[in-house]
């Protein structure tokens, strides 16, 4: 059974949850004004089963209203994972299996990149960590989809994508990369990345940055995101 009890895994919209996972677990999510440009609720299903992923996959359902973004979605872990294994977290909102955090800015603006647990130890040494990957399929869900038209209003089929932040959203002007999946892609090569890059670390445990809250902002038309440090678990 998986239960990581995420709470505001995603900075810039708030919404608490509780999800538990045997076979098929459906859960909604309700986002509110102050994530800016109106109400948002969406319905996101998990399950055990053969993902098109290393790890998992998310998969788009239905999108629709004004504006539009994703209304329902699929999260699929993987259950015939590879090694070196998953690591389900008993106590996901301490964070204590980690002896680390670091946080990193980036190159060109004063925005967090990346919010990252390492040192594993325990259980969590040497595996992927489930809650990092829940987070970062639930991130696919709120836009970073290729079937999902906020997405393709700005890449069209495009898997390589510059993303160019706009007005009201603070650093307007600022270019998120992306890569295929979509994905943010990692230019910065000092092991300081976004939860939205391709692959899960092994033994560590990535949070929402403030670049990830940015660029969902942009994609699904949230006009004032919240880029601070996330609430803890």
């Amino acid at each position: 059974m998986l239960d990581p009890k995420l709470k505001h895994p995603w900075a810039y919209l708030r919404f608490e949850s509780h999800i538990s996972v045997t076979k098929t677990t459906s859960k909604r999510f309700s986002f509110f004004k102050n994530g800016g440009s109106g109400n948002w609720d969406i319905t996101i299903e998990f399950k055990w089963g053969a993902s098109t992923g290393s790890w998992g996959n998310a998969v788009l359902i239905s999108q629709g209203g004004n504006p539009v973004r994703i209304t329902r979605g699929l999260v699929i872990f993987q259950a015939n994972r590879p090694d070196p294994g998953f690591y389900a977290d008993p106590t996901p909102r301490d964070n204590t299996e980690f002896k680390q955090y670091s946080s990193y800015l980036d190159d060109e603006v004063l925005l967090n990149r990346a919010r990252i647990f390492s040192k594993a130890t325990g259980d969590a040494q040497g595996r992927i960590d489930l809650l990092r990957v829940a987070t970062h399929e639930i991130g696919h869900l709120l836009g970073l989809s290729d079937d999902y038209v906020g997405f393709q209003s700005y890449c069209g089929p495009n898997p390589y994508c510059p993303i160019e932040i706009t007005a009201p959203r603070p650093f307007a002007g600022y270019i998120i990369y992306l890569e295929f999946g979509p994905h943010v892609g990692d230019r910065w090569g000092d092991g300081g990345l976004p939860l939205m890059v391709p692959d899960p670390p092994v033994g560590e445990r990535q949070l929402i940055s403030g670049l990830d809250a940015l660029l969902i902002a942009q994609l699904s038309s949230f006009n004032s995101p919240n880029l601070g440090p996330a609430p803890p678990f």
